[in-house]
Order: C-alpha cells, then sequence, then structure tokens
C-alpha cells in the first residue's frame, strides 16, 4: 500500500468514525424497544414507538424503520397507515434503485468504515414482501384494483432482482479491481486460516436446501397473487395468469396440497368453470431470522513491517441466527370438517438465499474496508514513532478508536418479518362458523363474512402473545 493511500485512509476513517461515535448506540439497541413490545404481541404500542423512531431515523436507517413500521402497524391492524409506511419506504428505495452499482460499491469500500454506516436500501426479498403486504392492505381496505397493481408490482420485483444481482456482482468485480493495488482480496480468499474459518462459520448455507427459492421468487407471494387473479378474474387471461402463478407456487413446495388444489381449480376455471364458496386461512406464525456477526482473521500485508512477514487482523462478518417457532401450524375446526395449515413459505430460507447469493459481495468489501482501517492504524503508530508530540498522540488515538468502534458487521435487517407463511384452504361450512386454535391453546371462535371466497388472516408471534386475526373477501 502507498504512503499516499495510507494517509487518504487515516482521514477517511478519522472524518467517517466521529459522527458515529457521537451517534453512540448501534441499531439493534437503538431499536429494541418496539421489537420487545411487537414480540410479545402488543402491537398498537409497538407501533406507537417505531412510528415515532421512523419520522426521526438518519437516513441510513430510514427504509428499514419504514418497514418495520409498515409490519408493526398492519399486525395492529391499520392497513391504511400501514401501506402508508411501506409508501414511504418504497420512495427511497426506487431513488436508491437508480444510481449506478459500481456507486454504491465504492461507496461500501471507500467509506472504509463498517457496512451499517451505509444507507439501508433494502434487499430483493424486502421489496417483495413489502409489495405483498401493501396488496394484501388494499384487499382488506376493500380496494382489489390497487391490490392487483401491488401483486404486479410484486412480480415484477421477482423478475428484476435476479438482473439486480448480477449487476451488484459485476460493479463489485469492477470496484475490486480497482483496489487491486491497495489490497488484494483474492489473496486473502486464498489463504488456507481464512478458507477454514469461512467454510466452517457458512457451512450451514452450503447444507440448506434452498432450491425452493432460488431466482428470488418468493412461493406466498406467487400464491396470493395466484389466489386473487382466481377470484377477481375479469377475463381468460387473468385465470391464465392464475393458474400459472399457482402451478410456479405448486411446484416450489411440492408437499402443499392445498397449492395443488388451487392449481387445478384455476386450470379448471380458465375451461369454463366456476368456483364454489371457498375459504382460505392464512397462518403468518413466528420471526424471521436476526443477524449477529462473527471475527474472522485474514491476512494484511504492511510494508516492511515485521520483515514481511504476514500479519492477520480479524474483520467482522455477518452470520444468520435463525429463531425457534412454538406456533408452527393452525387448526381449523369447522361444522364439515377439521383442518390444518401447510407451509407455503419458509422465510428463514428465502432470506438465507439471498444472504448466500450477497455474500461474495460482503466478503469484498469487509476485506478491503478493515484493511483501509488495519492501514490507518499502521500509519499512525508510524506517524507517532518519527514525530512523538502531542499531536501525533492525539492522532494515534482519535484513529484507533475509529478502528474499534467501526469493526462491526451490518446486522441491520427487517426482524418484524414472520418465520413462515401457511394457508388452509376448504369449502366454506354452511353455517360460515370456524373454530381456530395454534398448539393446544384454546381455539377462538369466528363467523365468516358474506362473500364467496373469504380469507381470513391470523398471526401468531409466538405462544402467550395475543392472536390477530382479520377477515375480508375476494368475490
Amino acid at each position: 500500500m502507498t504512503a499516499k493511500w495510507i494517509r487518504r485512509a487515516t482521514l477517511r476513517s478519522i472524518a467517517a468514525v466521529l459522527p458515529l461515535i457521537l451517534l453512540g448506540c448501534n441499531y439493534n439497541r437503538q431499536t429494541a424497544e418496539f421489537h420487545e413490545l411487537y414480540e410479545s404481541g402488543d402491537y398498537a404500542q409497538a407501533a406507537q414507538v417505531v412510528t415515532q423512531q421512523a419520522d426521526s431515523a438518519p437516513q441510513r436507517d430510514a427504509v428499514l424503520l419504514r418497514l418495520e413500521e409498515g409490519a408493526i402497524l398492519r399486525a395492529a391492524g391499520q392497513p391504511a397507515a400501514s401501506n402508508q409506511a411501506f409508501t414511504q419506504a418504497d420512495d427511497m428505495i426506487s431513488t436508491y434503485d437508480d444510481e449506478p452499482d459500481v456507486k454504491v460499491s465504492q461507496e461500501a469500500i471507500a467509506a472504509g468504515v463498517n457496512q451499517s454506516a451505509m444507507d439501508y436500501r433494502g434487499y430483493a426479498y424486502d421489496k417483495i414482501v413489502m409489495d405483498t403486504y401493501k396488496a394484501l392492505n388494499d384487499l382488506e381496505l376493500g380496494d382489489l384494483d390497487h391490490a392487483g397493481v401491488q401483486f404486479n408490482r410484486a412480480y415484477s420485483r421477482q423478475q428484476e432482482a435476479v438482473q439486480k444481482f448480477s449487476q451488484q456482482i459485476a460493479a463489485n468485480n469492477q470496484v475490486q479491481q480497482q483496489h487491486q493495488g491497495d489490497y488484494d482480496v483474492s489473496q486473502a480468499q486464498s489463504d488456507p486460516q481464512f478458507q477454514a474459518s469461512m467454510n466452517q462459520q457458512y457451512s450451514a448455507l452450503n447444507v440448506k436446501d434452498l432450491s425452493a427459492y432460488a431466482n428470488y421468487v418468493n412461493p406466498f407471494t406467487e400464491y396470493m397473487r395466484g389466489v386473487y387473479l382466481m377470484a377477481d378474474a375479469e377475463d381468460a387471461s387473468d385465470l391464465e395468469k392464475a393458474a400459472t402463478a399457482l402451478r410456479r407456487a405448486a411446484g416450489l413446495m411440492k408437499g402443499n396440497a392445498y397449492l395443488l388444489q388451487d392449481a387445478q381449480l384455476a386450470e379448471k376455471l380458465a375451461n369454463g368453470g366456476h368456483i364454489d364458496p371457498t375459504t382460505y386461512v392464512v397462518f403468518e406464525t413466528g420471526l424471521a431470522p436476526e443477524r449477529d456477526e462473527v471475527r474472522i482473521n485474514f491476512p494484511v500485508y504492511h510494508g516492511g513491517r515485521r520483515g514481511g512477514q504476514v500479519d492477520y487482523i480479524a474483520a467482522a462478518f455477518p452470520f444468520l441466527r435463525y429463531r425457534p417457532c412454538d406456533c408452527e401450524q393452525a387448526q381449523i375446526e369447522t361444522s364439515t370438517g377439521d383442518f390444518n395449515t401447510a407451509v407455503v413459505c419458509d422465510m428463514d430460507d428465502v432470506i438465507s438465499q439471498e444472504f448466500k447469493n450477497e455474500l461474495p459481495i460482503v466478503i469484498t468489501r469487509t476485506l478491503i474496508s478493515t484493511a483501509i482501517k488495519a492501514a490507518a492504524e499502521y500509519a499512525v503508530d508510524q506517524e507517532q514513532q518519527a514525530n512523538n508530540n502531542t499531536a501525533s498522540a492525539l492522532l494515534n488515538a482519535v484513529v484507533k478508536v475509529a478502528v474499534v468502534e467501526t469493526n462491526h458487521a451490518d446486522l441491520r435487517t427487517w426482524k418484524s418479518l414472520p418465520k413462515l407463511f401457511e394457508v388452509a384452504r376448504f369449502a366454506t361450512p354452511p353455517d360460515r362458523k370456524l373454530n381456530i386454535s395454534i398448539a393446544g391453546t384454546p381455539p377462538i371462535g369466528l363467523t365468516l363474512n358474506d362473500g364467496i371466497v373469504n380469507v381470513v388472516y391470523v398471526k401468531c408471534v409466538g405462544l402467550g402473545s395475543p392472536l390477530s386475526i382479520r377477515q375480508f373477501k375476494l368475490k
């Protein structure tokens, strides 16, 4: 690394870290209050707290806090306010999506700090679930036409995600080449010690069967879009789209018989059939993974340091921590039979697939930005040895604080997402009455609204927290 580059790195680190130090606590600590309220089932209070935080959020966290706000307001039974929050997030995400990927990759590395100093721009699964939630909110509000717009938007985002990822990889490779003279990432990645540590840490991602979630397709989004198109079809084209979406969902989740029934019904309707009175119970349960960090040593090479020997330093990398679920299925009792919900989408796997896709980019950015900080620390050590005065001592102290304070992985993630989306479907009972229970809890009675196609939406964060039950009709 050149002396000129090291001096630049030093100044960048100092400039970047001071605001972070002044801000004090990290994102997870800042948001602990509303997450604790949400996870206890106090959705109304959690919504108040998250809204206050979202209204005053720094730009780097604004998108994520609006996503959290939208999900929590939805759980609190406020679909209109939920959509307002999601729209604010969507507007910011659209602005970010217009920025060149090379610019984003360059900023992430040039900052010389941890990735959480960057603006949170939304993962592909964030955007797809956001649009799906907006569509479900519209359905609950009775705005079926706008729900169709949102389902189409979610479908388009699934298609765009594949192209966007390819662009990110190309941009990341370009930026890595630009920094080749500053730090050789490939040299670190080929180091046996580093390779062994990475393989050990991320081995679970390599053994999980994520095939159902390849290419960023969310089966829950596909399924709900198919059911909506089937129930609210204007013409044969809508029915063909419904059949395609439902076949795709059934193909992704092969063990779910309900999806096959709907795929067959859509094909029947496309050939002139009709829908008998049908009830869907959608069950949203558990909590999506949260992020934690692990420190892994990698080699850096300072000019002349330790006689040219390799110096190993620790970089902080993110990993997914999966959260257990104690309410994995809902039971529905009717006068004509009993039914259990079945998984349509496992968000653990959706998020794992994208995390695995993004990991090479995260590794590159982390290695280079950590090397920048190591170079800064080395430079000020050399400066203090050469000029043992107050100014050099102060510079040394500030940079060392900067290195410590910024050597963290980006742990921001949409934590109020569920672990599982499930569904049960059955002929609407003549008395239109249901009893819903979770994991042996006392059943909750419900009388269905008028409608040919009814949807009952049930949310359970965990046993002991109150259920959120709402309903709307599609036809």
